[in-house]
């Protein structure tokens, strides 16, 4: 079997490949936007008609929330027009698409963890570009799954969990917004899981009836108590102090609660999800040892 990766310079796409090397029974292909091009057609067909694959898993994005507001067409030609795309092209070269999307494409009015099945409201440019890209998919006729995840965490690229460990170590303080809350993700138990499901009896099925599902780590905390987190465990001398967004004026309004319930995606393929506490200790062993 093998396996297109998309954005391979991201965080998850990284953790993927990690996985990918302690395995022989799939070929994997980690393709970087210099190699591959997603908002290129003609180059998407040169390559799936050079290369015959079963799996595309796509982790390129456009992620600068602020900046998709007044860099909307670039956000949308990577979110949307691309992943149209690529579900047009899964029907033709015949391959499962497995499209990696955001919690920000609701409201957060819920004020409970978000289901697959709630109504999406995005509120900013980049929560719309997304939305847009899952409603392309779904307008599709291709085998796909579409995966909601959020406040992606790692040792690898930029993330907000080091951006916290860089600043505490340089401050006697920081304020965090409180009001804003979520569900953080490791991005190591995220492609755990994508590995997982793609072996898992239940995944041709689900690709054929187009399934969405929700994966992040257990439990919902604020920005606020994720930084006080990351500073108690690393020992950190630095203070964190809570703050509300009215105070950090952001380009892009953002939900005030964005959490997902990740019942669906565990109970369909039986797979156990740490909560955000453990997958976060975890996270910041590797980032020690970096």
């Amino acid at each position: 079997m093998k396996i297109l990766v998309t954005g391979s310079t991201g965080q998850l796409a990284g953790k993927i490949r990690e996985l990918s090397e302690a395995t022989n029974e799939l070929k994997f292909i980690f393709a970087s936007k210099d190699k591959l091009d997603i908002t290129n057609t003609s180059e998407l067909h040169r390559f799936f008609t050079g290369e015959k694959i079963d799996i595309l898993i796509n982790c390129a994005a456009y992620t600068n929330v602020d900046g998709a507001e007044s860099a909307y067409q670039q956000a949308n030609k990577v979110n949307n027009f691309a992943v149209k795309e690529i579900s047009r092209l899964s029907e033709i070269y015949n391959f499962i698409f497995v499209h990696i999307s955001t919690d920000y494409v609701f409201d957060g009015s819920k004020g409970r963890p978000y289901k697959e099945k709630d109504k999406t409201n995005p509120l900013g440019a980049y929560g719309k570009s997304k939305s847009d890209g899952e409603v392309s998919i779904m307008e599709n006729n291709c085998r796909s799954i579409i995966i909601r995840t959020s406040w992606l965490h790692s040792n690898l690229g930029s993330n907000f969990v080091k951006n916290i460990i860089n600043l505490a170590q340089e401050k006697e303080s920081l304020e965090v917004v409180d009001d804003q809350l979520g569900s953080p993700t490791s991005a190591k138990d995220l492609s755990k899981a994508i590995m997982h499901m793609i072996g898992s009896n239940m995944f041709i099925e689900a690709s054929s009836k187009k399934e969405i599902f929700h994966f992040c780590n257990s439990g919902v905390c604020s920005w606020y108590e994720l930084a006080k987190e990351i500073v108690k465990i690393k020992k950190l001398n630095c203070k964190i102090i809570p703050c509300k967004s009215t105070e950090f004026k952001t380009v892009a309004k953002r939900p005030f609660y964005s959490a997902l319930n990740n019942e669906k995606f565990s109970n369909s393929f039986s797979f156990e999800i740490k909560s955000w506490q453990e997958a976060l200790e975890l996270s910041l062993q590797e980032i020690n040892l970096n």
